[in-house]
């Protein structure tokens, strides 16, 4: 028979009186299967991701997967032995992933430096902190043995890390932006308005290249053009030649939008190579407003191609030709991120997999739904991006193929992912697409890739592999981290089929640590999930009730409770109530200082939206890095009028309640009108209801 779109990764045991899901990939009838698209990656490769993207081409794609099962083999700043949140627990800076090199795992730490944790057991072997701030992810040459560090202060550091030596270091003049590009004997860096190729033996320049506009992303590196790849504040990408640091051809802007910061631009992504075309794929962030242009998105593609030829500023991801700039083909790719109220981030760069015959093709999230009561914000699936017209018969390059996930597809799941405005960050490994969102960690394996799937009424089919959740209270606590059946994410509900928790009964811990969201790498068998409140997990193949870490002792459980008590009344301020310090009335700039207090906050109101979910009264336009009032959808009714209405641009009010972080900013939530008091009326006024 045909399989079915989404099979669970399991089958049960008994243990003792309870029934537990894990293990087994879900059955495939082979005789619906084309073979030619089953293929699983097995050419020749490191089996360590050593740099940002894994590779210099940063495709995102590691061909040697992990075999599920998995188990939780160990964590670092994350829980503690009863699922608390372990004491030191700090943010990571945005974007780094960790990265994996002979016995170590390497984490960039900002102002600490970087982690050197042992890939054994998780835990810290040393820490390098050579100077300025480590805020892009490191590169670990496997020649010789050394890591290459970017830092704040324009440094680019070799250092051994089995002793935390500093065996060289070249200054590139200005901060450097994202991560190292290492191939054989080269690394390359951009800083600044250039990008730079060292030769690390000696730590020497090879050549500057001067793009013109601050450099924003880190560079990337194709093998087939021997070409270094960046992209400009000015929306440029530039193609540099690795022989003499010369232009291979002038810089291209293949988008006709122009860069406006906050909502137009380059900034937080990167380039990915898809060398066996010849191509780089370039993401552009662009407004929130764009969700809203097609809502939903169509589902056919020679649909979405006539949409985005005749309007280009929506077009976010596109395809250049190394050869000479041009762009070949229209990338079916609609606008998306994660973000809320008139904010939308940069979207996740796409995934390229090249498979053992040479046929290569990329990973991303698209967009487009048919579904009742869908809108732009709620149309986005993973998919597959065609790179060209012969790899699956019939579909053309730049067209997107769905990919089964939840309920969109007519499945009877309690879950349907991934949102627009929540689009997680991708890696593929072998034929696992591992996703990472700000509170879950999704992974799925690919089944049938004939080319009969790929429509949005018969998507590509997928069994489902254990995801990671968060935070969950409703299952009790067990040291396997583990969950056979369907749970989620509590209190901020979204549901998973099976797999992992981070913390138990500790709610929305990456709002007070955020990080912007939750990276996967596979790297030297094992799966290393870094989660948007900055915990590393260290996963294995194997039976996940069978921990890798032991069951704690009573000694242990005792003194991880009063550790965490102390925790959470001292360093983690938004876990609990805390007494009010200070004057009763505070300027929304001391909100920071404040948060588990029940405070009033006066200021003048500079921004209004409403997403649907919330309306969002910002103390600054726009809202982020600030405070502001949250008023939830469920609570719209409680106001005399609409909030986006009733409230306007230019009042001072004071709001009353209790300071609590959201993604990272403070924020209160005005159940009531009485919370907000509007101390300076303006003279027109919105009619009660």
């Amino acid at each position: 028979m045909e399989p079915t779109g989404r099979e669970i990764a399991g089958h049960a045991v008994c243990v003792g009186m309870w029934l537990v899901v894990y293990g087994a990939a879900g059955v495939v009838d082979a005789a619906t299967l084309d073979f030619q698209l089953q293929r699983q990656s097995t050419q020749p490769a490191s089996t360590e991701w050593v740099q940002h993207g894994r590779d210099a081409q940063r495709t995102g794609y590691q061909p040697q997967a992990v075999a599920h099962p998995w188990r939780w083999k160990w964590s670092w700043n994350g829980p503690n032995a009863t699922g608390g949140i372990a004491a030191g627990h700090h943010t990571l800076p945005r974007n780094v992933q960790p990265i994996t090199g002979g016995a170590y795992v390497f984490i960039a730490d900002g102002s600490n430096g970087v982690r050197v944790l042992n890939k054994s057991d998780g835990s810290v072997a040393r820490t390098i902190s050579p100077g300025g701030n480590c805020n892009g992810t490191p590169a670990y040459d496997t020649a010789s043995g050394m890591l290459l560090i970017p830092s704040s202060n324009g440094n680019l550091y070799k250092v051994n890390p089995a002793n935390g030596t500093v065996a060289g270091t070249y200054n590139a003049g200005s901060a450097i932006v994202g991560g190292v590009c290492l191939i054989n004997g080269r690394a390359f860096v951009s800083a600044g308005s250039t990008v730079r190729a060292v030769d690390i033996a000696g730590m020497t320049e090879a050549w500057s290249y001067a793009a013109g506009s601050p450099v924003v992303t880190p560079p990337s590196y194709s093998a087939s053009r021997d070409a270094v790849v960046a992209v400009t504040q000015n929306l440029n990408v530039h193609c540099i030649r690795n022989t003499d640091g010369q232009a291979k051809w002038p810089p291209v802007k293949p988008t006709p939008n122009t860069y406006a910061a906050g909502s137009t631009e380059a900034d937080w992504g990167w380039p990915v190579i898809a060398d066996v075309h010849g191509y780089v794929l370039v993401r552009y962030r662009l407004p929130w407003s764009t969700l809203w242009t097609w809502s939903p998105w169509p589902t056919n593609n020679a649909t979405m191609r006539t949409n985005l030829q005749g309007n280009p500023s929506q077009q976010c991801l596109f395809a250049i030709d190394l050869d000479d700039g041009s762009v070949p083909f229209i990338c079916n790719v609609g606008n998306g991120g994660w973000g809320d109220n008139d904010f939308l981030p940069m979207g996740p760069a796409p995934c390229v997999r090249k498979f053992d015959n040479g046929d290569e093709i990329a990973y991303t999230v698209c967009r487009g739904d048919s579904g009742p009561g869908e809108d732009g914000r709620a149309d986005s699936h993973f998919g597959e991006l065609m790179l060209d017209s012969t790899t699956v018969s019939g579909w053309q390059a730049g067209y997107v193929r769905f990919i089964d996930y939840g309920s969109d597809f007519g499945g009877s799941e309690g879950f349907a992912f991934p949102p627009t405005d929540e689009q997680p960050f991708l890696t593929v490994a072998g034929d696992q697409v591992l996703a990472g969102h700000w509170a879950l960690g999704l992974a799925l394996q690919l089944n049938d890739r004939s080319a009969s799937r790929g429509t949005f009424a018969s998507p590509i089919t997928v069994t489902y592999l254990s995801h990671f959740v968060t935070s969950q209270q409703s299952q009790g606590f067990s040291a396997s981290h583990y969950i056979g059946t369907p749970f989620g994410q509590e209190p901020d509900w979204r549901q998973v089929p099976l797999g992992f928790y981070i913390y138990y009964n500790q709610g929305s811990v990456y709002d007070s640590y955020w990080s912007n969201y939750a990276c996967w790498v596979v790297s030297d068998g094992l799966v290393l999930y870094r989660s948007c409140d900055s915990a590393i997990i260290a996963l294995e193949s194997g039976n996940p009730l069978a921990a890798g870490e032991r069951e704690p002792t009573w000694g242990e459980l005792a003194e991880a409770a009063a550790a965490e008590e102390y925790y959470r009344a001292t360093d983690n301020p938004g876990a609990v109530d805390r007494p009010a310090r200070g004057p009763a009335i505070i300027t929304h700039e001391e909100a920071w200082n404040h948060i588990g207090e029940v405070k009033t906050v006066a200021g003048t109101i500079r921004y209004i939206h409403n997403n649907y979910k919330t309306t969002c009264l910002g103390f600054k336009n726009p809202h982020q890095g600030a405070f502001a009032v949250m008023i939830r959808e469920r609570d719209r009714g409680n106001f005399p009028a609409a909030p986006e209405e009733y409230y306007r641009i230019g009042q001072t009010i004071r709001v009353t309640g209790k300071i609590v972080w959201y993604q990272g900013d403070p924020v209160m939530y005005a159940e009531h009108p009485d919370q907000i008091e509007i101390v300076h009326q303006l003279a027109r006024r919105i009619p009660e209801r």
